[in-house]
């Protein structure tokens, strides 16, 4: 999405990894090392940030502000206030609740594109890829989700689609990844969701635990009589969907 639109902005589109950060105070320090430029005199990273995008037009690209959301909500409501060339692209598993803020929110491919992805990365490994119809039903049975279809080429030279197919349906473990480069909340299915997890906070996880006895889709009544939230079950429901822990 950002290469699309980086031929709009002067000064280029700049890349910031969040995911790394132990704490939100390190937002700031993160985008001026992206950007290279250091605080001058009594300035914080912040402000040093911010005098480099006031007079320039480009596209800030945060990735994975789900962990730090409060400091990076702040540190872009500050900036855009300030420079008006300045466009802001964020990943999130939740908004930042800024004003101006448009969603966009991203799913699982169609099934001809996860099928696409499969074959792809099974031909990068050296792996067979297999039949057809049974790579149509494992991606479908993943929800065509990139991560999870990663996940499942990254097993291709030992196990063909049907076997991963019956695999994937007794344990999601199957799904993993010995990559080095691949950060640890993205080596199994169950890091991704854990990450999440952990950021909710203790009402929000409980009731998230209480939602798992209901199986399928559900609706409020049903998640108000599972989760024990009464009244407080739409309010419950749309927390987690925007915080991507449940689909509506």
């Amino acid at each position: 999405m950002a290469l699309e639109v980086a031929d709009h902005y002067r000064d280029g589109a700049w890349f910031v990894e969040l995911a790394p950060l132990g704490s939100g105070e390190g937002v700031g320090v993160a985008c001026a090392a992206a950007l290279g430029v250091r605080p001058a005199g009594e300035q914080t990273f912040t402000d040093a940030v911010g005098a480099y995008v006031r007079s320039r037009e480009l596209l800030l690209v945060l990735d994975n502000c789900e962990h730090v959301i409060d400091d990076a909500a702040d540190m872009v409501a500050g900036l855009l206030s300030a420079a008006r060339g300045l466009g802001v692209l964020a990943t999130s598993r939740e908004p930042l609740r800024i004003g101006g803020e448009a969603l966009v929110e991203l799913g699982g491919l169609d099934i001809d594109a996860g099928v696409e992805l499969y074959r792809r990365r099974c031909q990068q490994a050296g792996a067979p890829d297999g039949d057809a119809e049974s790579i149509r039903m494992l991606i479908s049975r993943l929800d065509a989700m990139p991560l999870a279809i990663e996940l499942a080429a990254a097993r291709a030279r030992t196990m063909s689609p049907r076997e991963l197919l019956a695999r994937v349906d007794e344990s999601w473990a199957t799904l993993a990844t010995r990559q080095r480069d691949v950060p640890q909340r993205h080596r199994t299915l169950r890091s991704t969701v854990a990450w999440s997890y952990d950021l909710l906070d203790e009402p929000l996880r409980d009731g998230f635990d209480r939602l798992a006895v209901l199986a399928g889709t559900f609706d409020a009544p049903a998640a108000a009589a599972g989760a024990g939230a009464g009244e407080d079950a739409h309010e419950l429901l749309d927390e987690l969907v925007e915080r991507s822990m449940l689909t509506s």
